[in-house]
């Protein structure tokens, strides 16, 4: 087996806990600690993608989408299908190597598991401390 296929089910395993909910009291206490810690260090080690800059691009759209939301499900429920097509702009950063496999990997499942706007905030929060940590792992 090479060293990516076992990097990919690593990342796979770490996301399988990544569990949002109905209110931040049923979360996890380790989802913005261990969890994102662990998966920013395993999507650091891919050297030549997953830059930075171009994956705070996706961290400025979800702000963006969570202020537009403002917890509000009436707001979520109009602009869901645009929100959503963020999985379009993975694919894409994908197909342009900008990302990696395993960048698109956590972003979809994690985007998949929002459904209204307290998960889009959780989810905001997340990908704010994926980015904290993520910033001591890659040096670019």
């Amino acid at each position: 087996m090479n060293k990516n296929n076992n990097f990919n089910t690593r990342t796979l395993n770490d996301l399988s806990e990544i569990k949002f909910a109905s209110d931040m009291a049923n979360l996890s206490e380790k989802i913005f600690s261990d969890y994102a810690e662990s998966l920013a260090k395993q999507i650091a080690t891919n050297g030549t993608k997953n830059k930075r800059t171009q994956i705070r691009k996706f961290y400025d759209e979800i702000i963006m989408w969570d202020d537009k939301v403002n917890l509000d499900n009436n707001e979520y429920n109009k602009s869901k299908v645009l929100f959503k097509m963020m999985k379009a702009k993975i694919a894409y950063s994908l197909g342009r190597e900008y990302i990696d496999e395993n960048f698109k990997n956590m972003f979809n499942t994690l985007i998949d598991q929002v459904n209204n706007a307290n998960t889009l905030r959780q989810f905001k929060l997340f990908f704010e401390a994926f980015m904290g940590y993520y910033r001591i792992e890659k040096k670019d």
